[in-house]
C-alpha cells in the first residue's frame, strides 16, 4: 500500500492487534481501516477521532470494519463537527461476513446512530 502522510490505520488481514491511545484529526479518510479476508480478535480502544475525511466531510465512516469477527470497539471519542445533515452515516460500520463483535461505551457525535 502507498503511504499517505495524511490518512489514519490501515490494517489488512489482521489477527490479535491493539490499536489504543492514539488521536486522529482530520485524516483523509477513515481514522482506522481494516480490510483483507479475515481480520480476528482486533481490540481497538481509548482513542479520538476527530473530523475524519477531510476529502469528503461528514459522510464517511470514522471506523471502517471489513471480515472482521471477536472485535472490540469501546471507550473511543469519536466526533465529526461537520456532519451532514440528515445524511450522516455511522461512526463505526462492519462490511462482509462479521460475527461476534462488540461495540460499547464509545462517545459518538455527529454521526447517526447505529
Amino acid at each position: 500500500h502507498k503511504v499517505d502522510p495524511g490518512s489514519g490505520i490501515l490494517l489488512d488481514g489482521t489477527r490479535d492487534a491493539t490499536i489504543s491511545g492514539n488521536t486522529f484529526t482530520n485524516v483523509r479518510e477513515e481514522a482506522i481501516k481494516v480490510t483483507g479476508e479475515v481480520n480476528t480478535r482486533l481490540n481497538i480502544n481509548s482513542n479520538t477521532m476527530l473530523n475524519p475525511w477531510v476529502s469528503d466531510p461528514g459522510a464517511h465512516p470514522a471506523v471502517l470494519l471489513a471480515n472482521a469477527t471477536r472485535c472490540l470497539i469501546a471507550n473511543n471519542l469519536i466526533t465529526d463537527e461537520r456532519a451532514k445533515e440528515g445524511a450522516a452515516p455511522p461512526a463505526i460500520v462492519f462490511e462482509g461476513t462479521c460475527a461476534d463483535n462488540t461495540v460499547r461505551d464509545n462517545i459518538i457525535t455527529g454521526y447517526a446512530s447505529e
